[in-house]
């Protein structure tokens, strides 16, 4: 959205930046943050009162890791929704929303981040730190990015 802008250049001269990727990269990275800051409190209590926490694996299962791991019990897992939103805000913002590249890197991050939720999500439910199969993940991912790759070869916009 903030790319167009621009077209007012002739009217007022500081507009031009807005044309500049190097200018909407960096504001669109402090949008996120500033957006993380601003909502990631929040988030974390929610996360917390739904009771969305990292399971961890008893002493008998990992033995000396349980010592190390039992700082972690509690701590709320879907944060990635968090991030994922702001990123996605971001690129609406202060992306070129027409390209056909910025579609694509969108519709990637929504899906990974799917296969994230899901990972995390088998883990709330299960009340386990049994999510997603490491190669079920990967498998994922692996189709994600292949269907990406051939929509961007084979997609006559893109050149």
């Amino acid at each position: 959205m903030m790319y167009y802008l621009h077209y007012w250049q002739d009217h007022i001269g500081v507009l031009r930046l807005f044309e500049s990727i190097t200018f909407r990269a960096a504001m669109a990275c402090l949008t996120a943050f500033v957006g993380s800051l601003w909502l990631g409190p929040t988030v974390i209590s929610a996360l917390v009162a739904l009771k969305a926490g990292q399971p961890i694996r008893s002493a008998a299962v990992v033995h000396k890791l349980a010592e190390l791991h039992r700082g972690k019990a509690g701590i709320p897992t879907m944060g990635g929704v968090l991030i994922i939103g702001l990123v996605l805000v971001a690129t609406l913002v202060w992306g070129r929303v027409e390209l056909v590249f910025v579609h694509t890197c969108m519709a990637v991050l929504l899906l990974a981040g799917a296969v994230g939720f899901a990972d995390d999500y088998l883990k709330v439910r299960r009340r386990k730190s049994d999510g997603l199969s490491a190669r079920r993940k990967l498998l994922f991912l692996l189709l994600i990015s292949l269907a990406a790759g051939a929509y961007l070869a084979y997609n006559p916009q893109t050149g």
